[in-house]
This record gives structure tokens, sequence and C-alpha cells, in this order.
């Protein structure tokens, strides 16, 4: 079975953005995703399994857990606001970031759904080309025999395994635009991983409400929201209002409201340039 998604892009000034895009869902696949963050302790490393959903023109990558923990989060609001409580404990979730990745194949647009603290962006990468050179060689990743392909993205190296046999150009994160899925990818010095899980089929467990892209978001260039971050890193209390126009506030298990601490620098980002 095909569930609809509908993705309604608004105000937006860029040329073939402004127009609604709907496509069915076909399939979604789960991967283990790490970046090392930290060269000098690789200890230091983000752990996360991230989801892509796809169809035959496009896809959206994005946190699983941060989908389940919005299905969590939204239970206990809802029955915190049943019993006329004026907090719900929000400790053990995922800030909600509202972050995601679409792809849009046939024009060939790459959209970032970003949020810092509480206001949202929406990022275009004019600069997304991957030119990729596809190796003879093979290997089994569960079921499936993909092949190799190589390319540099952002600063990076990167091997990758696509499947033919699941005739989708789409991938993880960024990788997109081979003529099978990407079933798993790493870069050259192991520092950044995308490893198959399995195959999850959108619409199970009331996934439903959760694959639907974020609204109200303000348009920038990846140079603007550079700028954006870089005063973030500098002033992260003008981007904070976690609880603006909440009935019920967040709090930890101790019952305190957030408290921002100024962000650490990441010495090893997954990005290491523009191209």
């Amino acid at each position: 079975m095909k569930y609809l998604f509908v993705i309604v892009i608004c105000s937006l000034s860029i040329k073939n953005f402004a127009q609604d895009i709907e496509t069915e869902i076909t399939d979604g696949v789960i991967y283990n995703f790490t970046h090392v963050l930290d060269t000098a302790d690789r200890e230091k490393a983000i752990k996360e399994q991230m989801v892509l959903f796809y169809s035959k023109s496009a896809s959206l990558y994005k946190s699983y857990k941060e989908i389940l923990d919005g299905i969590e989060r939204n239970r206990r609001y809802a029955e915190a606001e049943s019993k006329g409580l004026g907090s719900v404990n929000t400790s053990g979730l995922k800030p909600a970031s509202g972050n995601a990745i679409f792809f849009n194949y046939p024009i060939k647009q790459l959209l970032e759904y970003k949020r810092i603290l509480s206001k949202k962006y929406l990022v275009t990468n004019d600069s997304w080309n991957i030119q990729w050179t596809i190796k003879n060689e093979t290997k089994k990743i569960g079921d499936w025999i993909c092949q190799r392909a190589d390319c540099r993205f952002r600063g990076r190296n990167y091997i990758v395994w696509f499947c033919n046999d699941i005739p989708y150009p789409f991938g993880p994160w960024k990788l997109n635009g081979l003529p099978g899925l990407i079933m798993e990818a790493n870069d050259d010095r192991s520092e950044v991983f995308f490893k198959f899980v399995e195959f999850l089929k959108p619409g199970a467990n009331g996934f439903e409400s959760a694959f639907a892209l974020p609204k109200n978001y303000n348009s920038v260039t990846q140079a603007a929201y550079k700028k954006l971050v870089k005063a973030y890193y500098d002033n992260p209390d003008l981007f904070s209002n976690p609880n603006a126009e909440a009935t019920v506030v967040a709090v930890d298990a101790n019952g305190n409201t957030p408290v921002f601490k100024k962000p650490v620098p990441i010495n090893n980002p997954i990005e290491k340039s523009d191209h």
C-alpha cells in the first residue's frame, strides 16, 4: 500500500519552490548514523537512527528517534492538558528540532529544514551536485546485492553501496543520484557512517502525522544560514524561546525549565566545504 503526503512550501521568493509538492511514499529505510565530532577523541560521536522515506521522485530524511519521541511527547502533553497540569516531564525525549532533508529528484532540488532553538529555517542547497564514479565491485547487504560507487562531496570522499534492484535514486543525508537506493555509505576517514538497518513501511504505528514537513519556516541561503549558526554560537540567548505560546510548559525530571548553555563548537563537521 502507498501513503500520501503533501509538502506545502509557502511564501518563498526562490524560483520553483513556491508550489505544492504532492507525492506518494513508496517505502522507507532505517539507517544507523555515526558522525565522529572530534578527531582527537573518537568517542565523541553522534550515534542515531535515521529514516529515509522515498517515492518515485522525492525523498524525506529525518531522525527516526525524533519521530518516535514526537509521538510520545504528544501523548504526554495531551495527558497533562486533560488533567489540567501546567507542566509536563519531557525527560528522555529527543528535542523536537524539526530538522529534515527533502530532495526533489526530477528538478534536482535539495532543501534542508533546520531549527536553531525556537527559530526555524528552510535552507536551499543550490550547490548540490554529486559526480559519481560507479565501480564493478559488489557486496551483499542484508538480502540485497549492492554495487559500489565513489564520490567527493562537501569536502569528504565517500564510498557507498547502492542496490540496482531497488531503482530509486535516493540515499541517506544528501547522498542521492545513483540508479539504485543507497544501502550503506561511509567516508574514507571512517568519521561518517550510514548503515542499513531495515525497511520501514510508512503508516505503521501511527506515523502518518509525523511525516508532514514543518510549516512557517524562513527561507535562507546556505551562506546566510552559516552566519546565523555563527550568531547562535556567539549568543544563543538570541534564539531561545522554548515555551512561547505554550499552554503546557516543558520541564525536566526535576521540574525545571530548560537552561540553554552556550553550544560547544564541532571541530569535525560533516560538511568540510560547500562543494
